[in-house]
C-alpha cells in the first residue's frame, strides 16, 4: 500500500513537472553572487529610505511619509524580482 507522500509524488510527476535540475558548482557560485549582490542593494535602499521616512514624518505630511514607505516597498519588490530573474537564467544555463 502506498503512502500519501508516494501518491502525491506520482501525481506531481504525472503533471509534467520535471525533476529538480542538478546545478554545477559554478552555477551555485553564481547564485550565491546574485544573492550577495541583491542583498547589498536591499541594504543600501533600506538605509536610504530609513533616513527619508523620518524626514517625511517630520514634515508633518502623513501622505508624504506614506509615499516614501510605498517607494521603499516598490523598490524592494523590484529587487526581489530582479533576483529571481537572474537566478532563473543561471539555473537554465543562460547566464
Amino acid at each position: 500500500m502506498k503512502s500519501a507522500l508516494e501518491i502525491a509524488m506520482e501525481r506531481f510527476k504525472q503533471e509534467g513537472e520535471a525533476e529538480p535540475v542538478k546545478l554545477t558548482p559554478e552555477q551555485k557560485a553564481k547564485l550565491r553572487d546574485v544573492d550577495r549582490f541583491i542583498d547589498s542593494k536591499v541594504a543600501e535602499k533600506k538605509m536610504i529610505f530609513e533616513q527619508r521616512i523620518p524626514e517625511a514624518r517630520a514634515s508633518g505630511d502623513p501622505a508624504k511619509a506614506e509615499q516614501v514607505s510605498q517607494e521603499l516597498a516598490t523598490e524592494l519588490s523590484r529587487l526581489q524580482a530582479e533576483r529571481e530573474t537572474k537566478k532563473d537564467k543561471i539555473r537554465q544555463g543562460q547566464d
